[in-house]
């Protein structure tokens, strides 16, 4: 059957590549692998767009199929990333590999039928470009978007809404308090949960303490306590409960052991965020 082939450059004696069948093995593994055209993939329900060069990549599956163990294959990423053949981003949900030069190494033989073949490949750009829904504009590629925002720690797959690690953590911990409360909530986004916190935070200037406190004062109302079922409603009416909490907080009021825990776990870490 016939399924293409990949170019392999002489450069590889040089590398010390060739000498080490381990690595030689990963690396050969790592280029038949990369995509050799854009396509879109999918990792559990997110679009992934792969750039040429590029492959979803997890340890575990590397290991199966190579017969060793995860263990040996970090080790070998590892120095294939110190070897510059490599780059790697990952997220809390998948990772991209990209193989450096691929463009200028591994294009097709109908553009180049006169270049020497070639090892490392690709251009540092583990993509994901999808379109923006209302300007009908391309978003960044994944790395881009890190680079942006490198505190991103959960986002959609379109790149429109993200959060920080302290952001998604509030979200869960706003999650869990409502399911306490209401059995039967759904999980939700979090990612558009995160999104709207970071929102509170960066537009409306609202620390994540502010935020929480906001929230539970929320859930000691009657009335309050039923509509305020997400960080957009809470973000919505925040003004007006703010308001109604006084300008004193009367912390017994509505004291949470598990916020409290929940608080001095992030002050031990890094301090309260802001």
């Amino acid at each position: 059957m016939e399924r293409g082939y990949i170019r392999l450059y002489r450069k590889i004696f040089d590398s010390g590549i060739l000498q080490n069948p381990e690595i030689l093995q990963f690396w050969l593994w790592l280029l038949l692998k990369a995509s050799h055209k854009k396509h879109v993939v999918l990792v559990g329900t997110i679009p992934v767009t792969l750039q040429p060069g590029q492959l979803i990549f997890g340890r575990k599956t590397a290991a199966s199929e190579l017969k060793t163990t995860e263990r040996k294959i970090r080790t070998r990423l590892g120095v294939l990333k110190k070897l510059k053949n490599v780059t790697i981003e990952t997220t809390n949900r998948f990772s991209v590999v990209t193989i450096e030069n691929w463009e200028a190494y591994q294009q097709s033989a109908s553009k180049t039928t006169n270049r020497a073949t070639n090892q490392r490949p690709a251009n540092d750009q583990p993509a994901a470009t999808n379109k923006n829904g209302k300007k009908g504009k391309k978003t960044s590629s994944l790395s881009e978007f890190k680079k942006r925002n490198p505190d991103a720690h959960i986002f959609s797959s379109d790149f429109s809404k993200w959060g920080t690690a302290d952001d998604e953590k509030l979200a869960e911990y706003i999650y869990q308090k409502l399911k306490q409360k209401y059995p039967k909530t759904k999980k939700p986004k979090m990612g558009e949960w995160a999104n709207h916190i970071r929102l509170m935070r960066t537009q409306d200037k609202h620390t994540h303490k502010e935020i929480q406190d906001v929230f539970l004062w929320a859930h000691t109302d009657d009335f309050w306590t039923v509509n305020i079922l997400s960080p957009a409603k809470l973000r919505k009416q925040f003004g007006q409960l703010h308001t109604k909490m006084g300008s004193s907080i009367d912390s017994e009021h509505y004291y949470d052991p598990e916020q409290d825990a929940f608080n001095k776990a992030w002050e031990k870490q890094r301090g309260l965020p802001n």
